[in-house]
């Protein structure tokens, strides 16, 4: 347990400082606080709730431009009073700690633990403590309070504090902006940065394409591989005499796409308005028929699953036998009707290569993992910055090595996250210590930016 004693963060600072910023400019104040802060108003909803904590940063800007005391925004916490079955509940299911966790926290015995969470076995009065104190530092909002500093500690850099990302209109006004340069920055094919990936996926699409093969591309959260994909479709197709028909799955949730879910996309798309046939045999036969149909007619049906690390091992098995359709009656029996493309995490081609039950797939798949930026953050900024009308010369160099330095702004959306967060801390200082200086965005901004977001 922590040595230090725990402070539970005080809801009403927060409601005080919205109070306050209500009554200096009549406007809602959780909304003129969200602006004073640089966050979202959702964000200062959830502060005055108690869900979050704000940053240091964050509470000496309140103290500042309210005047109010930074030790009012603490107060001594207290251990929940309510009964402990409840509260084991809130331990194990509401915040997801598992027993060994909670065993080498407290020091009580894994079977001691497993028996007073099912009620098997009543705690003594030193577990009961241990696992009070447990809650109070680790699981926030036990007993209807805020969450703890030490709890605060903890979730530091782990996407917790809501930093703002978006960049508002005094940030754009201040580097002369049309629009934020990282929120939606992808509307046109032309926006669409070429990572040195993008060569290996093009290849990859253009031999699945040409091939009707097999394909699958493998990348963290954010590493472009649906804004890619899209646009490697679309100037494939262009290319192509033939007509390439693409098939993605619409399932909110992939986990529960089956043979059956596939098959209802196939006719849905290939053959609109045709009614699926109920019995599996008969949809697949359907949906054999329909792909012979557009293979008789030059077209190459295309099946495109994002987010396929979240398939089962049975739908990614399945789609081996999907793309073993044939023309048996054409003088080509060999070719496959469908061309597919699985986009998902590594997760995905760790998956495959390593499931003996996946290894028939994973045999017949040509897999291509994403390897990010990789030195070329310069080019990406400075051409993010243009399409909104920026200069190069918003970014320092020392800003962009910083940048490259970290491992995760290696992708993407994770170094859009940093560069705008550095963006804000720019026109902060601006705003409050360099009333004259407009700035450019330094190594220390991007440092600070990664400590918050990353």
């Amino acid at each position: 347990m922590s040595a230090t004693p725990a402070m539970r963060f005080n809801i009403d600072f927060v409601r005080q400082a919205a109070a306050n910023c209500g009554q200096d400019t009549g406007l809602s104040g959780q909304a003129e606080l969200a602006r004073l802060l640089g966050v979202s108003r959702e964000a200062v909803r959830q502060m005055c709730d108690g869900v979050f904590i704000p940053t240091p940063h964050h509470i000496d800007l309140m103290c500042d431009e309210l005047h109010m005391a930074p030790e009012a925004a603490w107060l001594p916490a207290v251990l929940p009073t309510e009964k402990l079955g409840p509260l084991m509940e809130k331990i194990f299911q509401g915040a997801h700690f598992s027993l060994r966790h909670v065993h080498a926290e407290t020091g009580i015995a894994l079977g001691t633990l497993s028996e007073i969470k099912n009620g098997k076995r009543k705690a003594t009065p030193a577990q009961d403590l241990a696992l009070r104190e447990f809650a109070r530092d680790n699981v926030p909002m036990t007993g209807g309070l805020a969450a703890t500093s030490q709890w605060a500690a903890r979730q530091r850099g782990r996407g917790r504090r809501c930093p703002q990302m978006n960049l508002n209109d005094d940030v754009l006004k201040h580097f002369r902006l049309k629009d934020d340069p990282f929120r939606l920055d992808v509307r046109t094919d032309k926006d669409v940065f070429p990572l040195r990936d993008f060569g290996r996926m093009q290849k990859l699409f253009t031999r699945v394409i040409e091939r009707h093969d097999f394909g699958v591309v493998a990348g963290p959260t954010g590493s472009g591989k649906s804004v890619m994909a899209r646009r490697l479709v679309r100037e494939i197709a262009r290319r192509r005499s033939a007509t390439v028909k693409l098939v993605p799955i619409e399932a909110p949730d992939v986990k529960q796409v089956t043979a059956s879910t596939l098959c209802d996309a196939l006719v849905d798309t290939l053959a609109p308005g045709t009614k699926g046939q109920i019995r599996t045999e008969k949809l697949a036969r359907q949906v054999c028929r329909i792909l012979i149909e557009h293979h008789r007619q030059g077209n190459l049906p295309l099946l495109l699953i994002d987010d396929a690390h979240r398939c089962t091992p049975s739908t990614l098995s399945q789609l081996k036998r999907f793309w073993e359709f044939r023309d048996l009656g054409d003088a080509d029996p060999y070719s496959p009707l469908l061309a597919i493309i699985l986009l998902g995490w590594p997760g995905l081609a760790t998956k495959l290569r390593n499931n003996p039950a996946l290894l028939e797939v994973a045999r017949r798949a040509d897999i291509v993992e994403l390897r990010g930026l990789r030195g070329q953050h310069a080019e990406y900024i400075r051409k993010k910055l243009a399409r909104v009308g920026g200069k190069p010369t918003t970014f320092a160099a020392s800003a962009i090595k910083q940048l490259a330095r970290i491992p995760q702004a290696q992708w993407p959306l994770p170094a859009n996250r940093i560069a705008s967060r550095a963006m804000y801390w720019v026109w902060y200082d601006h705003k409050v210590r360099k009333p004259k200086e407009r700035g450019v965005v330094l190594a220390a901004d991007i440092a600070r930016a990664a400590e918050e977001v990353v």
